[in-house]
Order: structure tokens, then C-alpha cells, then sequence
């Protein structure tokens, strides 16, 4: 617990363990300490991360690709359709009903359709708004996509008891020293 006496600032969350406590709204709305977490949280699912910059690069180039593929299918099955080379394995696939435009456009959308970048460029950022979700909800609250990103750099994470990571009555339950930590300790 962090101890607060007369005139001190407490925040949403404080608790009192004994006797009364008056207190005073110097923030409302928009300037409260929830809304900023809450602003903070919005933000970081907005941001790009530098993979997502990579990805949409790709997916512009991809875009193009994909699309000239889908004309050049369209213009190889229209051309094998009408010379008549695929004549029985169009009339068992589609029916004799179907005219050549529509035997190679059904190609042709299959292509585009099926090589879509599309979930690159939406996985990306989908990735990021989900990830920093779930942490806030959790209580952890990620600055952005690019500090999400980051996190498998981590090797440590170190707490300093001040209260914000417990339930009012703070005791050290657990403890260990890893790595190169350990060895500046033990000097």
C-alpha cells in the first residue's frame, strides 16, 4: 500500500482500510486517468507498425501483380476456349450452356480471388488491435504496434513495489535473478 495522508492526490482505485476519506474531483471526463489509459489503448491500436509499413509496401506491388495475372488467365482460357482445344472439359465443367467469356472469367476470378493480397495488408494491423486489446484487458498496457513488435527483445522485466501491481497489501511472494543480473548482484 502506498500511504497517503491529508492534502495527497489518490486516484480511482484508491483504498481506504480504515476510518474516512474526503476527497475532491480535480479531474472529470476526458482528463481523468481512465480516459487517458483509454486514449492511450485507442492509440496504440491505430498506430502502424514498422512491419505493418513492409506489408503494405508489398501488398501495393502484390496488388498490381495479382491483377495482371487475373488478365493474362482470362486472356490464355478465353483464347484456349474459343479455339476450341478445351472444348470437352468445358462443356463437363461448366455445361454446354456457358459461353467461352464466362469459362475464362471463372478463371480469372479464381486467380485474383485466390492470390488477393489482401490478408497481408488486413492481418498486420488486425494482429496489433487484438494483441494490445487483450493486454489492456489483462492490465497491461502496450504503447503501440511498434512496442508490441519489439517485445521478444525483452530478457527482463523488473517491478518496483510501489503498489500499482498489487491489491493494496503488498508482500513479495516470489523472487529470482537471472542471467547477467545475477552476476552484478553477487559483487
Amino acid at each position: 500500500a502506498v500511504p497517503k495522508t491529508m492534502g495527497d492526490k489518490v486516484i480511482g482505485g484508491t483504498i481506504n482500510q480504515t476510518g474516512m476519506l474526503y476527497m475532491k474531483a480535480t479531474r472529470i471526463g476526458s482528463e481523468t486517468g481512465l480516459a487517458q489509459i483509454i486514449r492511450l489503448v485507442e492509440q496504440a491500436q491505430t498506430e502502424k507498425a514498422p512491419i505493418q509499413g513492409l506489408a503494405d509496401r508489398v501488398s501495393s506491388f502484390f496488388v498490381r501483380l495479382v491483377v495482371a495475372l487475373g488478365v493474362l488467365t482470362f486472356f490464355v482460357w478465353m483464347g484456349l476456349a474459343t479455339s476450341g482445344v478445351v472444348d470437352t472439359y468445358m462443356d463437363d465443367t461448366m455445361g454446354s450452356h456457358n459461353s467461352p467469356f464466362q469459362f475464362a472469367l471463372t478463371f480469372t476470378i479464381a486467380v485474383i480471388v485466390i492470390a488477393c493480397p489482401c490478408a497481408l495488408g488486413l492481418a498486420t494491423p488486425t494482429a496489433v488491435m487484438v494483441g494490445t486489446g487483450i493486454g489492456a484487458q489483462n492490465g497491461i498496457l502496450i504503447k503501440g504496434g511498434s512496442q508490441l513488435e519489439m517485445a521478444h527483445k525483452i530478457s527482463a522485466v523488473l517491478f518496483a513495489t510501489t503498489g500499482t501491481l498489487t491489491t493494496g497489501k503488498p508482500t513479495v511472494t516470489e523472487w529470482d535473478i537471472f542471467g547477467e543480473v545475477s552476476a552484478h548482484i553477487h559483487q
